[in-house]
């Protein structure tokens, strides 16, 4: 054990080695293994907690958060690559503005609720959905500006209360 040592480089072959109390910068060499356990900070608070600036940080088992994992920048960091992929993401909730699915599409195992009551859209006016495959399809309000196609009966809930077409 050496302790209460100022030193720029320190290299161990074996065993560990411990820094307890320090300022400034620790910095890890380039090419550096680092294998077992690393655990950095263990305060209560944010403010005890230091901050941790990787640059291309490989991990070949698991990582395990007790806390965030936040961008410094707004909309300016990617979890993955075009190249790199996930196989799966596992999560309670998954927020975004904006949540895309590749050429594969979107498989849920739920039901896919809006935030609050009549608050989003399936589509847009310029980008439409192609084909909806339903069981039964319930709706307030029917619009269209083209052809409604059945293979079955059109059938009112309640006898001689509904329309089809108008008077006028």
């Amino acid at each position: 054990h050496i302790n209460n040592v100022k030193a720029t480089n320190i290299t161990t072959q074996s065993g560990d080695l411990n820094i307890t109390s320090a300022t400034g910068n620790i910095n890890i060499g380039t090419g550096a293994d680092l294998l077992g356990n690393f655990t950095i900070g263990s305060g209560s608070s944010a403010d005890d907690r230091p901050e941790i600036y990787a640059d291309g940080v490989e991990i070949y088992n698991e990582l395990e958060m007790a806390s965030n994992i936040t961008a410094d920048t707004n909309n300016s960091r990617h979890i993955g690559t075009s190249s790199k992929k996930f196989a799966e993401v596992h999560s309670v909730i998954l927020y975004g503005d904006t949540i895309s699915a590749g050429t594969g599409g979107l498989v849920i195992n739920g039901t896919i609720l809006p935030l609050s009551n009549n608050s989003v859209d399936i589509g847009a006016s310029s980008y439409k959905i192609r084909d909806l495959y339903a069981v039964d399809v319930f709706v307030d309000n029917l619009k269209t500006s083209g052809d409604i196609i059945t293979h079955n009966s059109i059938i009112p809930t309640t006898d001689n209360t509904k329309h089809l077409g108008s008077a006028s």
